[in-house]
Order: C-alpha cells, then structure tokens, then sequence
C-alpha cells in the first residue's frame, strides 16, 4: 500500500533555503512512489519553487506562534482522519508542540521533525530535548547541531545535509567575471550589513568588480542606505530570482556573511557551479561544508577586515579562484548531491515506519 506523508510547514512562497529543500524533498519522495502533501500555517498557499503537480498545499489557518496551538491542533487532527497519513514530517521544531497537542502520533502517525535553524537559537536546549522527546525522529543538518542534544536522545537524532537539485545541466563558472554573489534572505541574520561594509574596503582597491546580493526581506530599506551612504555604485540588489544558478555560474566568488547558519543550502548551490566560497566560521553549517583553503576561505566572526582581506585575496588571483572551485565541484558532488543525500532520507523513513 502507498505511503503518505505530509510535511508540516509555515509557509512555502517564500525563497528560502528551507522552503527549496522541503519542496525537493517532497518531489523526489513523489518520485519515490509516496503520497505527499503540505499542511502550511500560512493563509497563503502560493509556492516560490516548483513543486510536483500530484502535490496538494492545505491551510490550517493557525499562525505556528501566535495562533491557538488548540485549534490548529483541532484541524491537524481532522485532516489525518480524513487523509490517513503514515507520517508527519516537521519542517521546523517550533511545530511540534500543536502535533503533540492533536493526538495523531498516539494513533499511530509516526513523527519525524526536521529542523533548519541551529540549536543555539530560540529554544532553551531542555525545551529542545522535550520537543525531541515529542518525535520518533529528529533530522538536524550538521554534527554540531547533533551534539547539542542530551546524549540520552542521540539515537533519535539523525544528520541528514541538504542537497542541491538547482544545477541538473552542471553549469560551471569560469570564475573569470569580475563579479562576488550572495543569495538569501535579506534579514539580519543573513549578515548582508556586514558583507557590505567589507566590501566598502573592497572596492577601494577593486573598483571594476560588482556585488550582486540576490534576495527580498525587511532589511531592504537599510541596506540601500547603508549602500548609498558608502557611495557604493558596484553593489546591486536585484530582488529575487527563480534561476539563480544562471547568476552563480556568472560569477566568480560566492559571499555568505551569515552571523549564524544552520546550513547554508547558498553555498553547496555554489560549489555546483564551481565557485570558491568565503564565509565567516559561525556556528554551524559554514563550517563544516567549507573547508578552509581548499574550497574556500572561512573567517573569524564578525572581523570585516579579514573578511574583506579574503575576498581581494580571490579577485586577485584567478587560478586560485578555480582552484578553490573545482574543489568544491569535486566536494559537492561527493556529499551534497540529490542521489547521495535522498537514499538516506528513504533509509531513514523505512526505518521510523517500520
């Protein structure tokens, strides 16, 4: 009998990394022969990234913070009557709690709850280990993230990386344009302020090359100030883009300035297209996919200085440039691709509904 599977979720029109990885899971799964659908919070149930036409979006209508855990706990239970779900995937460790509440996993719906921010925000790590207690499973991105969790849940803690379906036709750079891109959010936490104050040091001794930061959010309005109070004409924020991989493949140097990154789903979709990467160290995922002076150049949190010292140090020297991204290419495709990371995910759902 087919499996179905429903992933729990706030929203899906943003373009998010979270967002992207959630819909490309959820299509490979269809692919995979399983049911799937999405519950979001949102009223919304538009979708920025393509999304299979078998699967079907629904509304609770419940905000997953400030809503009536009980009346969105009332809908979640209804639509598992009605719809008969296997399992309930959690897109974020903040929704368990109205799950708990609708009583599905005492009836056998099995809970996996995976969870894309790192676990040094938001959550005191006891509320963190009782919403693990709330799950059959729980699916966090890094080591670093696994290792926050009380020993006695280690075994229900599972990492599982996020993979990259954005460049199917292996685009490559030639990192030979005089260009530095960055794609996310613009939020604080996305650290663009950061990037662009670098970048003000940068552009005293680089005038021809350009910083494209790609992206829509609040921080919109300060961000143009802070680049028309620098007088910076090579910095452009073009909004968003549903082909991003054609921009990265016309750069040369992928910039993620985050204060801190469970992932960074921005820089494996950049190591595809054969771009070198500099990031700062922050916990937790740049890290562990960077590796300093072989697919990239990490730098100290938050030391601009440095950070704008790594970035010359790449547009100054082309062959280390490619270098750092057929690296990155070679690591990519041996961690971070959509066959190396899905079997996991089959692994471990076979497992969790055994």
């Amino acid at each position: 009998m087919t499996k179905r599977i429903c992933f729990f979720i706030d929203s899906l029109f943003n373009s998010g990394g979270m967002e992207r990885i959630s819909i490309d899971l959820a299509n490979e799964l269809v692919n995979y022969g399983f049911d799937v659908d999405f519950v979001v919070c949102s009223d919304n149930t538009d979708f920025f990234f393509e999304l299979n036409e078998h699967i079907e979006i629904i509304s609770i209508h419940t905000d997953s913070r400030t809503g009536s855990k009980l009346a969105g706990a009332k809908i979640i239970r209804q639509l598992w009557k009605e719809r008969h779900y296997d399992m309930w995937i959690n897109v974020g460790i903040h929704l368990i709690k109205m799950v708990f509440l609708s009583g599905i996993r005492r009836k056998g719906c099995k809970i996996i709850t995976w969870e894309h921010f790192s676990s040094n925000r938001n959550y005191t790590r006891i509320k963190w280990w009782m919403m693990a207690m709330m799950s059959d499973a729980v699916v966090v991105l890094t080591e670093a993230d696994k290792a926050v969790y009380h020993p006695m849940l280690r075994d229900k803690v599972h990492v599982i990386a996020n993979f990259s379906v954005a460049n199917l036709q292996e685009k490559s750079s030639t990192c030979a344009e005089s260009i530095v891109i960055s794609v996310g959010r613009l939020e604080y936490t996305k650290g663009f302020d950061l990037l662009i104050n670098a970048w003000a040091i940068v552009a005293r001794t680089h005038p021809t090359w350009k910083l494209k930061i790609f992206g829509e959010g609040e921080e919109r309005g300060s961000l143009e100030k802070q680049i028309h109070d620098f007088n910076l004409k090579s910095v452009e924020l073009p909004g968003r883009n549903e082909h991003i991989i054609d921009e990265l493949t016309q750069a040369s140097i992928y910039a993620m300035s985050s204060r801190y990154e469970s992932f960074g789903i921005g820089i494996i979709e950049a190591m595809s297209a054969g771009l070198p990467v500099v990031c700062f160290n922050c916990a937790y995922g740049p890290p562990e996919i960077v590796v300093d002076g072989v697919t990239g150049l990490q730098t100290p949190c938050y030391n601009i200085e440095k950070y704008a010292e790594n970035l010359s140090k790449l547009i100054s020297d082309v062959e280390l440039r490619k270098s750092y991204g057929s690296n990155g290419l070679k690591r990519f495709n041996e961690l971070y691709t959509k066959e190396r990371v899905i079997g996991t995910w089959l692994e471990l759902i076979s497992r969790v509904l055994r």
